[in-house]
């Protein structure tokens, strides 16, 4: 007991991660019927949380896991509540109201498809998102305010129901400046760069994977390649790293004000998708620890990340498979890559394509358990076609940002420069072809058993924990932005 009560013995960061693992604890144990109602349990949760970071002792980390677990039941109790609102609607023929979510893609039968968030029905407000399809003959596009009315269905994996070619009663067009910027620099871009290449370059650039042929978007996901064309934490990094090398020389002001001014951006343009919430907040986080001088541990970013988009909307504890990919590869890249590069380079630099394989690798391993269960497949040539294109992403975004500038300012010499991005992308395009042409490009796997994927995860933990006994390796010497 002296020892649990002793003082000062422990970080007040780990007072963050102790109410960050319990926060996602709370949230992940409301649909097995922990629901916790009424404010008496958040000013509970406070108290305990004030009290760990005062008394600073190892009782405070129990303590913080304690506030953090009814802070996460109680947020994930009212969300629980809401939804079983629209549960009740299933099967029935409803009106409903709210925002097109995503940039419309076409299915099969030539209809349009899109999420639809904001949703009110009978004037009540509902959690979650329904996915809409329709054959509208208008030009919808993300941002737009809609009246659908159809069949309510079950939903799946991240959207809470479907309704399926619905009828649209009502279209209002959004007012997004930031959509319609995007949309003239990507005509911009289509100017200098013929096709598919321009719209790979777009997917680099902004995300928009909707955009790309049916052809390429299947030899991406072939040979594992889909995150490069997905905004995520990758891109912005990249943006993050490049404003900081550029105004750091001024003044660390201008450098972080650069990097904000960067991330809000993208966002605004690319939108609130959950991999992009995630990395926009790691990378703040990150940026701001760097303008104070401080150090955060990866671990308590990525936990504490994880807590705060949850509890914004813990629909994506409960049912957003790429929620999940996005930290994990995420936690890969912090966690167990600088490992395996210390333990072969030491202090040292490793150069690019080490880097690039050891990161992939490791973002990879900590994903294939889920996906296997998930999805019962492997793409054998992932790695190395990630080795080949990865490097030379920044280019290619460098690339066709100056080809969409050209394609809007001077489109008689869009082509001209249009051409470095043409060549880069060009040779990603026939990479992927070539790659994905392979036999064997993808190995069926039988869908795993949630033990073994439990197992898997226990095993690459035990190897990390191992590793880092051998490494003793410094995670507060290093930033995700650097």
């Amino acid at each position: 007991m002296r020892w649990l009560l002793a003082p000062y013995r422990i970080n007040r960061t780990w007072v963050v991660g102790g109410f960050s693992v319990g926060g996602l604890a709370g949230l992940a144990l409301v649909p097995a019927g922990l629901w916790l109602y009424g404010r008496a349990w958040l000013v509970a949760a406070a108290m305990l949380l004030l009290a760990a970071c005062w008394r600073r002792s190892r009782a405070a980390l129990l303590l913080a896991v304690a506030a953090g677990l009814m802070a996460g039941a109680w947020q994930g109790s009212s969300t629980w509540f809401q939804l079983s609102g629209l549960d009740g609607l299933i099967g029935q023929k409803v009106s409903l109201s709210g925002t097109i979510a995503n940039d419309p893609i076409y299915g099969k039968r030539g209809e349009k498809q899109f999420k639809v968030k904001d949703i009110t029905v009978d004037g009540r407000r509902l959690p979650g998102q329904v996915r809409a399809s329709t054959f509208d003959p208008r030009s919808f596009r993300r941002g737009d305010q809609v009246v659908l009315k159809g069949k309510l269905k079950a939903g799946f994996g991240n959207y809470q129901a479907g309704l399926s070619f619905a009828t649209v009663e009502t279209y209002v067009p959004g007012n997004d400046l930031a959509l319609r910027l995007r949309d003239t620099f990507a005509a911009g871009v289509r100017t200098a760069v013929p096709e598919p290449e321009a719209s790979l370059g777009l997917g680099f650039l902004l995300g928009q994977r909707s955009a790309l042929p049916k052809q390429l978007d299947e030899d991406l996901k072939r040979i594992g390649l889909t995150h490069i064309v997905v905004a995520s934490g990758y891109n912005l990094t990249i943006l993050v790293r490049a404003a900081r090398r550029l105004l750091a020389g001024h003044s660390k002001f201008q450098a972080a004000a650069g990097s904000f001014l960067l991330m809000a951006g993208f966002v605004l343009v690319t939108g609130f998708s959950p991999s992009m919430s995630r990395a926009a907040l790691v990378s703040s986080l990150a940026v701001l620890a760097w303008y104070y001088g401080r150090r955060a541990h990866p671990a308590v970013l990525l936990l504490f990340t994880a807590l705060v988009t949850g509890l914004i909307n813990p629909l994506y504890v409960w049912s957003d498979l790429g929620w999940y990919l996005s930290f994990l590869a995420f936690g890969g890249v912090m966690l167990l890559a600088p490992m395996i590069s210390w333990r072969i380079f030491g202090p040292k630099t490793p150069p690019l394509l080490a880097q690039v394989l050891i990161e992939t690798f490791s973002a990879q391993l900590l994903t294939w358990p889920l996906l296997i269960w998930v999805f019962g497949s492997v793409s054998v040539y992932s790695l190395a076609a990630n080795l080949a294109v990865v490097p030379l992403v920044p280019l290619a975004m460098l690339a066709t940002f100056a080809a969409g500038l050209a394609g809007m300012v001077v489109p008689v010499l869009a082509g001209y420069a249009g051409l470095p991005s043409n060549l880069i992308t060009g040779y990603m395009v026939n990479l992927a072809d070539k790659i994905s042409s392979l036999p064997g490009a993808v190995i069926e796997v039988a869908a795993g058993h949630t033990g073994v994927m439990i197992l898997s995860y226990a095993v690459i933990g035990l190897l990390g924990w191992l590793l880092w006994r051998r490494t003793r390796y410094d995670f507060l010497s290093s930033s995700v932005t650097d």
